[in-house]
């Protein structure tokens, strides 16, 4: 191997590095933002729930029931107080 083969080789692997690493920066700042999950798994499970219609196809005996967990978040009014259900009784004296 002559010296620009090793020249171009160990750039390669540098450059590679270089754009792994930015990858892997880009998937971190988005997971931050919250629009995609990365290095954390979301709350809940994940992908698994996918695999259920197949799994009840190989076994009809066995029916999977998947909870759903509804998430609330209560309506603030245009005046911007507090949100219904969740007024502080007045004080008394």
């Amino acid at each position: 191997m002559t010296w620009w083969q090793t020249v171009l080789l160990g750039g390669g692997a540098v450059l590679a590095m270089l754009a792994l690493y930015g990858m892997h920066r880009g998937l971190v700042m988005l997971e931050r933002h919250g629009l995609m999950y990365y290095l954390r798994r979301p709350e809940g499970g994940g992908g698994s729930s996918a695999w259920l219609p197949l799994d009840e196809l190989a076994n009809p005996n066995v029916r999977h029931v998947i909870e759903v967990q509804e998430q609330h978040r209560p309506a603030i009014d245009n005046k911007g107080g507090e949100p219904p259900g969740e007024l502080q009784p007045p004080l008394t004296p």
